[in-house]
C-alpha cells in the first residue's frame, strides 16, 4: 500500500516546472540582471501556484544578483584606473 507522501512525490514529478524559473536560470549566463528580475517573478508565481521550479529561480536570483555585482565591481574598476579616478 503507498502512503500519501509516495503519491506527493508522484504528483510533484507529473507537474512542470515554472516556465519563467527555467528561462531565468538560461538568462543568468546571457543578461544577469534580467535573470534576477525572472527569478524574482518565477518565485512569486511558484509561492502562489504550488508548481516546482523554487530551487532554479533562487539559483538564478542569486548568481544573477552575485554576477551583476561583479561585472560593475570589475567595470568601476576598469574606470578608475584609466580615467585617474
Amino acid at each position: 500500500m503507498r502512503d500519501a507522501r509516495q503519491n506527493a512525490d508522484d504528483t510533484d514529478r507529473q507537474t512542470p516546472p515554472n516556465f519563467l524559473a527555467i528561462l531565468s536560470l538560461a538568462f543568468t549566463i546571457v543578461c544577469s540582471p534580467i535573470a534576477v528580475l525572472l527569478g524574482a517573478i518565477a518565485l512569486r508565481q511558484i509561492a502562489r501556484t504550488g508548481q516546482r521550479g523554487r530551487e532554479l529561480a533562487r539559483l538564478a536570483v542569486i548568481s544573477g544578483t552575485a554576477l551583476t555585482v561583479a561585472t560593475l565591481v570589475i567595470y568601476l574598476g576598469i574606470e578608475m584606473t584609466t580615467h585617474g579616478g
